[in-house]
């Protein structure tokens, strides 16, 4: 589900954080949309997204992609959250160079970390601006790590818990 920053913030001011982790969890991206402003993009939200660092602009400028759970959604058995074009994943990034299952996120639960992986996708994936990803290779994600998923979809991976203390800090 694609939401507007602002919106994540509003709802945010009234819920605990307890309460906020539970809703938005396990993780969030936070998604600036390609370079190439040429290349028409389709998103279910109300507002673009052409900003990355949540920091320096208005808050709805930006989106927000969740994989977000109802109040009453029992636990996803599955921990592995698949990351692509198409409307059958869990993130869906509809841009050109993202390919139809891009990567995966899996998320170690016992130990609280999450790990990005590549699916064979046609054009890379990149963490924190280093090399591509191997694909089938997992790389550690935490809270500000960079990912560009294709030629320049970028995102910035978040924790619930790390979403909360920057929304309610500004």
């Amino acid at each position: 589900m694609l939401q507007s920053m602002d919106a994540l913030a509003a709802r945010c001011s009234t819920m605990s954080e307890d309460e906020f982790c539970r809703r938005y969890g396990p993780f969030l991206l936070v998604v600036d949309g390609p370079e190439d402003d040429s290349t028409e993009r389709r998103y279910e939200t109300e507002t673009a997204m052409p900003v990355l660092d949540i920091s320096a602009g208005s808050l709805s400028q930006v989106t927000v992609c969740v994989v977000e759970r109802a109040d009453d959604e029992p636990a996803r058995d599955t921990t592995v959250y698949t990351v692509g074009r198409t409307l059958n994943n869990d993130i869906v990034l509809d841009h050109v160079s993202v390919s139809k299952r891009h990567a995966y996120i899996e998320e170690d639960a016992g130990a609280g970390r999450f790990w990005l992986v590549d699916a064979h996708s046609a054009n890379g994936t990149v963490v924190d601006n280093r090399d591509p990803l191997a694909p089938e290779q997992p790389r550690l994600v935490q809270p500000g790590t960079t990912i560009t998923f294709g030629a320049s979809v970028k995102a910035v991976f978040h924790t619930p818990s790390s979403m909360y203390a920057y929304l309610v800090a500004h």
